[in-house]
């Protein structure tokens, strides 16, 4: 299968794990604005991309991407198959009133257009169905796929110190909510622990802050971003998931 990555930009921490194999098309559009304006500044261009190229399948592979994908194939009268997944929840629980309405309305426009959705848990599919029942039959559930033999094969648990290591893996963000577990360790001064966070992203500087503030910065260790985090999951004790909100992560 012939496969295509349509892009804003041809770059990113990932770009080298790419397969030679698949090729990029860079759409044009305002290069100067963040991310969610770059996407639906691009839809123009991606309409001609889709209207000329007429690809078997079109997947839209993140929440973020879906509005972009869906006017496009909209407005180029697309005849292959649209495919949005969805990654997180779209209605939160928390989330004010008049904005769980303003999203269920777009969305669920959105998603009339698609051939199939497809939810990263069972649970997704029921609240897939609060955007309306038509929308949950299209639902197709696919669990993560990240996980595969040659990764088991590499994971044997190297966990040999006398200090627990606490993994935390993700964007440094407001989603995933550091701040919080980095306030629960605080209480657990008295108790032996390190802490490895992998992941980089605009809450690290506030991250570091707190950590210091908090007297728990000398057992903190921030990676960076890591393209391969089976050794960090071998080398640890357990696994800290503190997000506000997840469908599955990965």
């Amino acid at each position: 299968m012939k496969v295509e990555f349509v892009v804003t930009r041809d770059a990113g921490p990932v770009r080298h794990l790419l397969d030679d194999d698949v090729s990029i098309h860079v759409i044009k559009t305002i290069g100067l604005l963040p991310r969610g304006g770059r996407l639906l500044a691009g839809v123009p261009a991606l309409t001609l991309y889709l209207r000329k190229t007429q690809p078997k399948l079109f997947h839209s592979p993140g929440n973020h991407t879906h509005m972009a994908g869906g006017m496009a194939v909209r407005m180029s009268r697309y005849k292959g198959a649209f495919l949005p997944k969805i990654t997180n929840p779209i209605i939160k629980d928390g989330m004010a009133s008049w904005k769980q309405s303003i999203r269920r309305l777009l969305y669920s426009l959105i998603f009339k257009t698609a051939d199939s959705i497809i939810v990263l848990s069972q649970s997704g599919i029921r609240k897939l169905s609060l955007m309306g029942k038509d929308l949950a039959d299209k639902a197709i559930f696919l669990h993560n796929p990240y996980i595969s033999d040659d990764m088991l094969n590499k994971s044997t648990s190297s966990t040999n110190s006398e200090v627990p290591l606490i993994l935390s893996v993700g964007r440094l963000s407001k989603q995933k909510d550091h701040a919080t577990l980095f306030h629960a360790l605080a209480l657990l001064k008295y108790r032996p622990w390190n802490l490895r966070i992998c992941g980089d992203g605009p809450k690290k500087a506030e991250l570091v802050g707190l950590a210091s503030d908090l007297g728990i910065d000398d057992r903190v260790e921030f990676t960076g971003f890591v393209d391969d985090v089976v050794p960090h999951y071998a080398q640890s004790s357990v696994l800290a998931l503190s997000s506000e909100w997840e469908d599955l992560p990965a």
